[in-house]
């Protein structure tokens, strides 16, 4: 196969990491190729940063490649975020890997086809390669839109990169109260408004340096969609110590160590109806995300039996946040089922007897 879509790769100081990413997107040999790197943060940085830019010399088949190199160290959130509105001042559409994703031959396919059938769909804003339990079909369908979305693997249009702000709160009381109005409609989940109301009153972007929730709220405001496929197409190798923001080796417990492969069909079908299926799926997402982020879920549920354990003020109000799982202990159950499918029982066993305790 032979990608004819723009990709976009994201890379800084992981040069293993990155060889192991470039070497799925040779394998679609794109013809075009952006290149966003982030400069060094200090003497010892510059010489993984450099280690890391010397690989990415090494493209070996016939593209056209722009590199949009940074000499000094902007951060995560401002050297994507720029990066990519750099890349759609020259391109319409791109797919883009940060340089911790290990994508499959089917992601490519499956970014080609989506990104020209909905080229001029409003209600859609991006396609990902990430299924948030590696295997979730919806009869009869290839793919489906849904409210939550990854950037683990995705691509977008520069239609849709248009609504991105890197401060969503700008002007300050007026965009507050419209974005609460808009999740209100957009989501039927009180304890998904609650989830991102509180991250926006906290100002999450600034405090995880990202750029990520940022779009993830131009989706909501703008009450888009993501297509998502019924297979995962993508690995994240990237829960780490180099990890910019998942460090934790938590996640892990979550995710398979495979891929697996899924046939693009030309004529392949994608659900643009609401259904039981994706609703749960929205859903159990965002539990799934909050479980993940959890280094020891042992603490979490230490301090939902004793309420009176949690610190004060601002670290209090982030716990009642994440001890919001334990509300859906049957969904949480459903989603340690459909993860079993791809994932060693005994990875899953200690989790799943947190919550067959409640």
């Amino acid at each position: 196969m032979i990608c004819n879509t723009p990709i976009t790769f994201l890379v800084y100081n992981r040069p293993e990491k990155t060889i192991r990413s470039l070497e799925s997107i040779r394998k679609v040999k794109p013809k075009q190729l952006f290149i966003v790197a982030d400069g060094p943060k200090d003497d010892k940085d510059r010489l993984l940063v450099n280690k890391t830019r010397e690989i990415l010399d090494t493209i070996d088949w016939d593209c056209e490649v722009t590199k949009i190199y940074s000499d000094r160290n902007m951060g995560c959130a401002l050297r994507v975020s720029s990066g990519i509105t750099e890349v759609f001042s020259m391109v319409d559409r791109s797919i883009i890997i940060e340089d911790d994703i290990v994508a499959s031959d089917s992601f490519f396919e499956f970014q080609e086809l989506m990104l020209e059938r909905y080229k001029d769909d409003q209600r859609v804003m991006m396609v990902t390669g990430w299924n948030s339990f590696v295997e979730y079909p919806i009869e009869g369908y290839g793919g489906f839109f849904s409210q939550t979305s990854s950037i683990w693997g995705w691509g977008t249009w520069k239609r849709a990169w248009a609504y991105y702000r890197f401060d969503p709160l700008e002007n300050g009381v007026i965009d507050k109260i419209n974005i609460e109005k808009r999740l209100n409609i957009y989501m039927d989940d009180p304890f998904w408004v609650s989830y991102h109301l509180q991250c926006m009153e906290a100002r999450i972007w600034e405090k995880l340096n990202t750029w990520d929730y940022q779009w993830a709220l131009a989706m909501y405001t703008q009450q888009a969609f993501c297509i998502t496929p019924q297979i995962s197409q993508c690995l994240n190798i990237g829960f780490d110590e180099q990890a910019t923001n998942t460090k934790s080796a938590h996640p892990t417990t979550f995710m398979p160590e495979k891929l697996k492969q899924m046939q693009i069909l030309s004529e392949v079908q994608i659900c643009e109806h609401s259904t039981s299926e994706s609703l749960w799926y929205d859903r159990a997402s965002l539990i799934l995300y909050l479980l993940m982020m959890q280094s020891d879920l042992r603490v979490l549920y230490l301090y939902y039996k004793h309420p009176n354990l949690l610190p004060g003020g601002l670290q209090r109000k982030g716990w009642e946040l994440y001890l919001g799982v334990f509300q859906y202990p049957k969904i949480c159950l459903e989603i340690f089922d459909l993860l079993e499918k791809h994932i060693e029982k005994s990875k899953l066993d200690p989790v799943r007897e947190i919550f067959n305790r409640i």
